[in-house]
């Protein structure tokens, strides 16, 4: 089974799991408060990073393989950050735009990596004996 056909069947698994109450049967009824005293705290909002993006990461196997690639966001050159002949993807930035996180199968299974992006240094963030 090819990864994409596997990675599939796991989504509309675990959308099956999710769907699986909503067979045909009557919803439970959620209770809803009677005491006006009862309150729920307002969470606050996410603040918005301030880092001003000027580039896009995204993964591609466009050299045979999956790696991760940065583009200037208004269509620059692109550039292969994790040259690496293991499987690299899912990358995403962290908010104050120093930090790379993504996902690697470079030490035989799925792990999650961070790069620090002035640097170039790869640190490995978990450790899973699988």
């Amino acid at each position: 089974m090819s990864k994409v056909a596997h990675h599939l069947a796991l989504y509309v698994a675990v959308f099956a799991l999710f769907l699986g109450g909503c067979s045909g049967s009557t919803p439970t009824p959620v209770p809803s408060p009677t005491d006006a005293s009862i309150s729920s705290p307002t969470p606050s909002p996410t603040p918005t990073p301030t880092v001003e993006v000027e580039f896009l990461a995204f993964y591609s196997n466009r050299e045979g393989h999956w790696e991760i690639y940065l583009q200037d966001r208004l269509g620059g050159p692109t550039f292969n950050l994790t040259s690496d002949p293991a499987e690299d993807r899912a990358p995403a930035f962290s908010a104050d735009g120093r930090y790379l996180a993504f996902e690697s199968h470079r030490d035989g299974n799925w792990e999650i990596y961070t790069m620090e992006l002035e640097s170039g240094e790869v640190r490995r963030v978990t450790n899973h004996p699988a």
